[in-house]
């Protein structure tokens, strides 16, 4: 049977998820704690946050902050790839020469309240 690379049922991600580090963050958020993790470069962010949210007993959202809407597109594609629902949030962003936000960009948003 092959599993793909990206599946959160491989063993490299079960061995991820079992880390002791993982563990520790995931006891914190399980007890109502808030996480703030830095530090973590490409890929890793992603795997991450699939392996805490797969491991968390609360059911809260993560919120994971790209500088980037390419960054927020490749994050979606892999957290979606490792089984996570992931949505985006768009910037509220006003183009040169314009004073107020698109209401395209902010029905997106609205939507997403």
């Amino acid at each position: 049977m092959n599993i793909p690379v990206t599946s959160a049922n491989s063993v490299w991600f079960h061995v991820f998820t079992e880390s002791q580090a993982v563990r520790q963050i995931t006891a914190e958020l399980n007890i109502g704690g808030d996480i703030s993790v830095r530090g973590a470069v490409g890929s890793s962010t992603h795997i991450l946050v699939a392996a805490l949210q797969k491991a968390s007993t609360q059911y809260s959202p993560f919120v994971l902050v790209v500088p980037h809407l390419d960054d927020a597109e490749e994050a979606i594609d892999e957290l979606v790839g490792l089984g996570v629902d992931a949505i985006s949030f768009p910037a509220l962003e006003v183009m040169p020469g314009e004073t107020n936000p698109s209401a395209d960009l902010v029905a997106a948003r609205l939507d997403l309240v």
